[in-house]
């Protein structure tokens, strides 16, 4: 009776054991796949880059404006980006400012420059058609220069000396926060609109003209009036997919 006991309870528990151990194998098996550290690289990021070519609109000293410029970032997940900056405007304000030789007003046209770096995020980057946000944190100068090559003074026996004064004030801080929408074209080329505000920090230029009254007066410009809204169109080129 004994012995038929010990072989049927051998019968029933041996299978157990050894359905339990391959259960627990698998479970443990599992669970080591699952388990990931600081270092593993099941989900290493994608890395790839971007360069883009932007076109903008926006006001500088109350005028309205044009500026052009370039990114170039590195790209991670396809929604993160960091890189580099550069923007320069033209149709900037001109000023008229004394000549050397104080007999007349001369014209300075100007233009304002900057670059740093720009940091920011796409939304659902896989949708043909999404939503992001950047910033550019950068430093740069505004300029007046002559509006022609130069200007005579002090003519004599055909010997003419001429002005070439250049007005130059830096550095100036600049902040630009933007929301974009963002069309991918191809895999290696996406269109871009965005719209934000271009903050300058101030910084004041003084100078002196010839007033009405052909007398001279004195002037000054705060570069806080180059910061306004703008708008932004892109051109970007990289690999997306």
């Amino acid at each position: 009776m004994n012995k038929h006991f010990l072989l049927l309870f051998f019968i029933v528990a041996f299978p157990i054991i050894l359905f339990s151990q391959s259960t627990d194998s698998t479970k443990l098996d599992n669970q080591q796949s699952n388990y990931q550290t600081l270092f593993s690289n099941h989900d290493a990021p994608k890395v790839s880059g971007f360069g883009s070519f932007n076109f903008q609109l926006l006001a500088l000293d109350s005028k309205l404006s044009g500026g052009i410029g370039f990114d170039g970032a590195v790209l991670i997940n396809r929604s993160f980006y960091m890189g580099f900056y550069g923007r320069g405007n033209f149709g900037s304000p001109t000023y008229t400012l004394l000549s050397i030789d104080s007999t007349k007003n001369i014209d300075k046209s100007s233009v304002f420059f900057h670059s740093g770096v720009i940091v920011g995020a796409n939304f659902m980057a896989e949708e043909p058609i999404h939503f992001g946000f950047s910033t550019k944190f950068g430093g740069g100068a505004y300029m007046l220069y002559n509006s022609y090559d130069y200007y005579y003074v002090n003519c004599s026996n055909n010997n003419c000396e001429y002005e070439d004064e250049t007005y130059f004030t830096g550095p100036l801080f600049v902040i630009t926060p933007m929301i974009d929408v963002e069309m991918n074209i191809t895999n290696w080329m996406k269109f871009k609109v965005g719209f934000g505000y271009q903050w300058v920090s101030n910084s004041e230029i003084s100078y002196n003209y010839l007033n009405s009254n052909n007398i001279i007066d004195s002037r000054s410009f705060n570069t806080g009036d180059l910061s306004s809204p703008i708008g932004e169109i892109s051109f970007i080129f990289g690999w997306f997919k």
